[in-house]
């Protein structure tokens, strides 16, 4: 039976997806990119209400899953610097992807970097990747081959098996705003057009950062817990510290810090006249979208459905 599985771990959000066979069920999931230092509470009943994982990393263990972020103070530890995939943390998040997905043998297991440190990261990624692991409650894991492409890649895999009626005639340009990096890549059908791919670093963190300091002003004291930005942003209201703020002024705020990747990026592709249609993807794609259109004022652009999930779809297919 082969066992197909795919993982995303960005700044923000891990994501998998995984198969055991191929007509199994497919099973998605997806947990914040924090590995928080374990309590000598995780192997008590504590542990069993929360839906975390214990993993070890150079003797140390840590906590990870969809509820890790309950055990954060209010002072966000999400790594934004460009040497995260060399991390404890992310090692740590890998082998939590491997303790939710179960199996103890993986044969093709697909990852996903940035585009602007392929060249210089692949390689180890794919070597860290591949081979065996102890993952706590599993024990050994083998990961047979390994392969990592351009996270926005995914993405437009994604969609244009998504979308195959219109495929094989269709020039996309895909926008793949991430926490910390803005990629972007474009193929027509599924012919890969290498010259319409970049990167910017800088994602939707700029932005909530510039909205940090906004709050911190009006509220006189530090804000720092950028997850509960986040969160606030995607909701009809914004609230933060038991405070209402006007909308219009905290979007403002958040354009303005996200606008220099995309005019990075329109003048890298320029008028995109040979794109017939503009699809966004990743988590920060929402927040993204206003600029797109700015930008191609001309083009159709659409957000895939649960954009956050896409890249990682698309590595599984």
């Amino acid at each position: 039976m082969l066992t197909i599985a795919a993982v995303d771990i960005g700044y923000r959000n891990t994501k998998l997806v995984y198969q055991a066979g191929t007509q199994g069920r497919v099973r998605s999931l997806h947990f914040p990119s924090i590995a928080v230092k374990a309590s000598t509470q995780m192997a008590t009943e504590v542990m069993s209400q929360r839906d975390t994982r214990l993993v070890r990393v150079d003797d140390e263990s840590l906590e990870v899953g969809p509820d890790a972020r309950l055990l954060l103070g209010p002072r966000s530890n999400q790594i934004l610097h460009e040497a995260f995939v060399g991390t404890l943390e992310y090692r740590a998040l890998f082998y939590g992807a491997l303790s939710y997905i179960g199996l103890p043998r993986i044969d093709v297991l697909v990852g996903g970097l940035p585009v602007r440190h392929m060249e210089s990261g692949q390689a180890a990624l794919e070597a860290f990747m591949q081979g065996t692991h102890e993952v706590p409650g599993l024990g050994e894991v083998t990961v047979r081959n390994a392969k990592v492409i351009p996270q926005p890649l995914g993405g437009l895999m994604h969609h244009n098996t998504m979308s195959t009626a219109r495929n094989d005639r269709e020039t996309v340009l895909l926008v793949d705003p991430g926490y910390f990096t803005l990629d972007w890549t474009a193929a027509e059908g599924f012919r890969h057009l290498p010259a319409l791919t970049g990167s910017f670093p800088a994602g939707i963190s700029s932005g909530l950062l510039v909205v940090a300091d906004l709050l911190s002003r009006e509220l006189g004291t530090p804000v720092n817990d950028l997850d509960a930005i986040d969160r606030q942003l995607r909701r009809p209201t914004f609230r933060y510290g038991g405070v209402e703020f006007s909308r219009p002024d905290i979007e403002e705020a958040l354009q303005a810090a996200l606008k220099p990747g995309i005019v990075e990026m329109r003048n890298r592709v320029g008028a995109a006249l040979g794109i017939d249609r503009i699809v966004l993807c990743g988590g920060g794609a929402l927040f993204y979208e206003p600029l797109v259109r700015e930008a191609w004022p001309r083009h159709e652009v659409t957000v895939m459905e649960d954009p956050l999930m896409a890249n990682v779809r698309g590595f599984h297919v």
